[in-house]
């Protein structure tokens, strides 16, 4: 996904919702591993392991407003790649904090009409992973892990 989707270059920014999920701790590694500036968000509880993955910043969902606190901490610059694994109202609110070319990837159903007004000003680019249809991308991952 970030490879093939995103394609996460050396020092681009990017945000993981969820980084203490199934999906957002092998995210981290990973972004970490690219030479990413990496960005989650997560309970407090779970803000130290994530630091330890690799993390950068880690944003307390639960009593900060993400969005207000990657706009302050990038200078509002937003940033490059945002990997959506909530759902919800982060996919719209998602173009409120990219940068400008910035792309999203989405792994969650989208269950009703998304506004991406915000996103469509500066030129963002979405890609809708749905893991139902990605079976055999699973199951290969799931073998490269345990090997």
């Amino acid at each position: 996904m970030l490879v093939t989707r995103a394609q996460l270059k050396i020092n681009q920014t990017i945000l993981i919702h969820g980084g203490a999920g199934g999906v957002g701790i092998p995210t981290i590694q990973i972004a970490k591993a690219m030479g990413g500036i990496v960005f989650t968000t997560a309970r407090k509880a779970h803000h130290d392991f994530l630091m330890e993955l690799g993390a950068d910043y880690v944003i307390d969902y639960e009593n900060e407003n993400y969005i207000n606190a990657i706009q302050q901490m990038t200078g509002n610059k937003g940033v490059d790649v945002i990997i959506d694994t909530i759902g919800g109202t982060t996919l719209a609110d998602s173009g409120k904090i990219l940068s400008q070319m910035g792309q999203v990837v989405t792994l969650v159903d989208i269950e009703k009409p998304q506004n991406l007004i915000e996103a469509w000003g500066k030129n963002a680019t979405y890609h809708f992973v749905f893991n139902r249809q990605n079976r055999k991308k699973l199951d290969e991952l799931t073998q490269l892990v345990e090997s």
